[in-house]
């Protein structure tokens, strides 16, 4: 007997059906009920089909307003309007029908709110509580809500009146805002009450709310002391700092004392308890066993309307540690600026000698002067040095010199025959320059440095033995700042380019810095650089391998010659005193070297930009409602570092000061080996 095997094909899904809604109508605050929806499908049964909805207009039907029901292909919807919202009156609400297989069909309908009783009804405005404020002050903004039924906020008006013009003059009352947020704003101009009156009118119908304001004699603020820093040794189980508070008016028995750590994983909250009685106060602090680090302690006091803030910096130090092992630059330096005496060399150009804002303010530990090196060396290998003598005589009495020697190569160098170069496009016009590698430069440079070691300063002796001399920190001839990518190519990209050249050029100049300047500190830039041969290399990445050749080279002992920099230091928040601090350069991104060198050398910041006056939006966003302190309680604690350049708009800024000293003292208070 024959036989016959196949395959049936199964039938192709197809969408479910919905039906149609007719469009509703219905009064203002009220419900549509339960408007029926029939839903089915071919292959998915109905009590699996699966409905949604939402709202074009979700200012009138939010989507909790919407709620679907039903079972089977017997569903309803049954929608509640905002309150109040007659005046945003129009929506299309759309219900879809999802089956099994992911097909879906909707459908919409029109939903309109009307007033009920088709009548303007008068706006709404909040009301604002009694103020008493001292003489001299003002009420600061008081905010307050204005609404209407059928008028939109925008087209609504506010008015107000004073019942005591001596206390409170019309002219004295500021109205701000626009929309349902309105503020107002009284400046007294006597002692004594008014009632102020705000009346919000719709055009027809208006609403008035009033509140007084009371003007009593000044307030002063309370005062509180300052504790000094406190540094204590790993494996402290608490401490108790004393500070003292007082107040003019009010006992001190009654004034409030809050506090704050800038450091929970270090001092938590839980860390942090108050004692102490009337004048004489207390914080217990108690770290995270096992943490170490700082945090920047805040004391407040109140007396219930004014406020006074102080700070310390609690740190808990471990001396054993391999990174706290070690001497290193350490403190605040005034970082220099292009403004300063202009000086014309004898072949003709005239430089800035950049001694502008040399400051001797006592959190300034030293000042920081960026020196090309066209500004000393001229064409064919003549030195002029007057830019080092000028800022020799004078750096104030007890600041230190931290010297930047820019990536300025003589032009003379690029034109040389046989000198491989790349042409630098960050300036307009673009600047034809030599490799960082090329003999011809590399020569030129070991003897630019050499004879700055060696030139005679005024008052006699050379420069590499003056004491006011710290550190000094080289650019890449012929690269950019250190071992960084040029901002405008790859170092990889540059003519003649391998990993060993460049790590040779690297440890050349630095070899010949620290060998001419046996008793200064060598900084150099370091960034997260990247080539194309980590095959070669272990599959460690350009940056990993520098680091591991140059730690093993020069930081292997117990003093080590060279530290590593970087220029990008910054912090700042959402909005004043909002955590989280977000702090830069990240360790686990372009400052992953430093991170990684901490426990062999010394790291260094200097400051992104200004956070006072930052000079671009780069620098804004990043200090953005920060403060110079916590950039370096940032770096500090990610980073280890002890020493910082920060733009002068900030150490001249007055409302850093204190913050400075603190952190100026904080730093130099640290145990050095």
């Amino acid at each position: 007997m024959l036989g016959w095997a196949g395959t049936v094909a199964a039938a192709a899904n197809t969408p479910p059906t919905i039906s149609k809604v007719t469009a509703q109508t219905i009064p203002m605050n009220s419900t549509t009920g339960a408007l029926k929806i029939t839903v089915g499908d071919t292959q998915t049964p109905a009590s699996n089909l699966v409905l949604s909805a939402w709202s074009t207009n979700p200012v009138l039907t939010p989507l909790g307003s919407i709620v679907l029901g039903g079972l089977g292909s017997s569903r309803t919807v049954t929608i509640t309007p905002a309150t109040n919202q007659a005046a945003l009156n129009n929506d299309t609400i759309t219900v879809t029908v999802t089956d099994a297989g992911g097909l879906s069909t909707s459908m919409s309908f029109p939903l309109n709110v009307t007033n009920a009783a088709n009548a303007n009804t008068a706006p709404v405005i909040d009301t604002i509580p009694n103020q008493v404020i001292a003489q001299g002050t003002d009420t600061g903004p008081l905010p307050f809500i204005v609404s209407d039924n059928e008028t939109l906020p925008t087209n609504l008006t506010v008015k107000v009146a004073t019942a005591n013009p001596g206390v409170v003059p019309l002219s004295g009352i500021v109205l701000s805002g626009k929309g349902s947020a309105r503020t107002v704003q009284v400046y007294p101009s006597g002692m004594g009450t008014a009632k102020i009156t705000l009346t919000v009118s719709d055009g027809k119908l208006s609403t008035s709310t009033s509140f007084t304001v009371k003007v009593t004699g000044p307030n002063t603020a309370p005062a509180i002391s300052t504790p000094d820093n406190l540094i204590v040794p790993a494996g402290t189980v608490s401490s108790v700092v004393a500070f003292t508070i007082s107040d003019a008016q009010k006992a001190a028995a009654n004034l409030g004392v809050s506090v704050k750590s800038s450091n929970p994983a270090l001092l938590p909250a839980s860390g942090l308890v108050l004692g102490g009685s009337a004048g004489n106060r207390n914080v217990t602090l108690t770290p995270v066993p096992g943490q170490t680090g700082t945090s920047t302690v805040t004391l407040t006091v109140t007396d219930g309307s004014l406020s006074t803030v102080t700070r310390f910096i609690y740190a808990v130090f471990d001396a054993a540690a391999p990174a706290n092992a070690f001497p290193r630059p350490t403190g605040i330096y005034a970082l220099d600026s292009g403004a300063g005496t202009q000086y014309t060399r004898a072949d003709g150009t005239t430089i800035s000698l950049r001694d502008a804002v040399i400051r001797a303010a006592p959190f300034v530990d030293g000042y920081t002067l960026r020196v090309g090196w066209d500004d000393i060396e001229m064409a064919g290998g003549a030195y002029d040095f007057k830019i080092i003598d000028n800022i020799v005589t004078k750096l104030p009495a007890g600041k230190k010199l931290s010297l930047i020697i820019t990536e300025n190569d003589p032009a003379d160098i690029a034109t040389t025959p046989g000198v491989t170069t790349w042409v630098d496009t960050r300036n307009t016009p673009a600047i034809t320059r030599a490799v960082p590698w090329d003999p011809y430069l590399r020569q030129r440079r070991d003897a630019f440095l050499q004879a700055l070691a060696t030139h005679i300063i005024p008052g006699g002796g050379t420069f590499a033995n003056w004491p006011q001399l710290l550190a000094i920190d080289p650019c890449m001839p012929g690269g950019f700042t250190g071992i960084r990518d040029p901002a405008n190519v790859y170092l990889r990209d540059l003519p003649g380019y391998t990993r060993a050249k460049f790590l040779a050029v690297v440890q050349d100049e630095l070899n010949t810095l620290t060998g001419n300047f046996p008793s200064t500190y060598v900084q150099i830039g370091f960034w997260n650089v990247l080539d194309r041969e980590n095959a070669s290399y272990g599959g460690l990445a350009a940056w990993e391998y520098f680091l591991q050749v140059l730690q093993s080279e020069f930081n292997s002992g117990t003093a080590p010659r060279v530290g590593f920099f970087q220029e990008n230091l910054a912090a700042g928040r959402q909005s004043w005193g909002i955590d989280p601090l977000d702090g830069r350069p990240l360790a686990s991104g372009i400052a992953a070297p430093l991170a990684e060198a901490q426990s062999q050398t010394w790291t260094a910041f200097q400051a992104l930009g200004s956070w006072v006056g930052p000079f671009d939006f780069t620098s804004l966003a990043s200090t953005l409602y920060g403060t110079p302190g916590e950039g370096m309680e940032y770096a500090y604690n990610a980073f280890g570092t002890r020493y910082f350049e920060l733009y002068t708009a900030d150490i001249d800024a007055p409302s850093d000061r204190a913050e400075l000293q603190r952190w100026h003292d904080f730093l130099n208070a640290l145990p050095v080996p």
